[in-house]
């Protein structure tokens, strides 16, 4: 007789204004079933009634029960991506100890029917890894290599401000994982720096050995920072290759807000684990990096707002101006 498979999987999914992508998702992750399905928490960062609302009538969908749980969260403040998951976490392993991994999805990622399950198998196949996740895929089904991070370093940093790692898209000391596809292909499973946030499964013990998301990154890099110490632990993140998703990547990179949000959280990661000096190094190599950038792309006239938000981001970080404030603040009160 078959043994029961134990309901040890904790999902949970951060609300921002993304109701609507979040009961898709929940949907998906219900119809998919996984056997190892203890709960799903949607934690809701919106702080909007209307989003609340429509978050808790998903507790009421047919679907949902007898199936598993799905408990809804409302912050009265965002805190930020990091500290909402932190809290819901949390509360459930303090209460629950049967949770032995931890699955973060974002909202607008598509699933395939055998996604879960097929990610629960892979990392099953490498338990010593502590981080697991998939590979994203456009639309053509295609990877899209947004599934994973390398560690920055400054040689990249340059690399990409020089626009070298589109000449040489293959070399591991420049590129990142969305030039280097093809080396994995054949692969069941491959080590990476760092596995991407909008998809990402841990092991329940790593994350509380490591105290879960540094909260000072509001959004962007804490996956980065939580894999960078998880490896110092001696994890080593893993990308289950079979496993497939889409992933919509919110709204517009070129947004100012998103891009000084973006900015502020690389500096802050350069500060913390490599110091100050190198820190205001890679803020002028992004310096000049954007203000090139944007006074070749002002000629440009489907590129003209693109560009003025380049050069005010160039203008701040060469004056020092706004961008470091929320960083030397975070630093003085951590």
């Amino acid at each position: 007789m078959s043994q029961r498979k134990t309901k040890d999987l904790l999902i949970v999914i951060v609300n921002y204004f993304m109701a609507d992508d979040c009961r898709r998702l929940i949907e998906s992750i219900l119809l998919a079933r996984p056997a190892s399905l203890l709960r799903i928490i949607c934690v809701d960062n919106s702080c909007d009634l209307q989003q609340l609302e429509a978050l808790k009538q998903l507790q009421q969908l047919e679907s949902v029960q007898g199936k598993s749980e799905l408990v809804v969260y409302a912050n009265t403040e965002n805190k930020g991506f990091g500290a909402a998951i932190n809290a819901v976490v949390t509360d459930q392993l303090a209460t629950d100890t049967s949770i032995a991994k931890i699955l973060l999805i974002n909202p607008d990622v598509e699933l395939q029917s055998d996604s879960l399950n097929r990610l629960i198998k892979g990392a099953s196949s490498c338990v010593d890894a502590g981080i697991w996740g998939g590979v994203t895929v456009d639309a053509a089904g295609e990877p899209d290599g947004f599934h994973a991070w390398r560690e920055p370093t400054l040689l990249r940093e340059l690399a990409w401000a020089i626009s070298v790692s589109k000449i040489l898209p293959t070399n591991m000391l420049v590129s990142d994982y969305r030039r280097s596809q093809q080396a994995h292909m054949n692969l069941q499973h491959y080590s990476v720096d760092a596995i991407s946030g909008c998809f990402l499964l841990i092991d329940a013990h790593l994350w509380k050995d490591l105290k879960g998301f540094d909260e000072r990154f509001f959004l962007y890099s804490e996956e980065i920072d939580l894999c960078h110490r998880a490896r110092k632990k001696g994890a080593n993140p893993q990308v289950i290759n079979d496993v497939k998703f889409k992933h919509a990547r919110g709204t517009s990179n070129h947004d100012l807000s998103r891009m000084k949000m973006l900015l502020n959280s690389k500096l802050l990661y350069w500060q913390k684990h490599h110091g100050l000096i190198k820190k205001y190094i890679v803020q002028m190599i992004f310096a000049l990096a954007y203000l090139v950038r944007g006074v070749i792309f002002s000629v440009l006239p489907a590129r003209r707002k693109q560009a003025k938000n380049m050069l005010l981001l160039s203008w701040d970080l060469l004056l020092d101006k706004n961008l470091n404030k929320q960083l030397n603040k975070a630093l003085v009160d951590h």
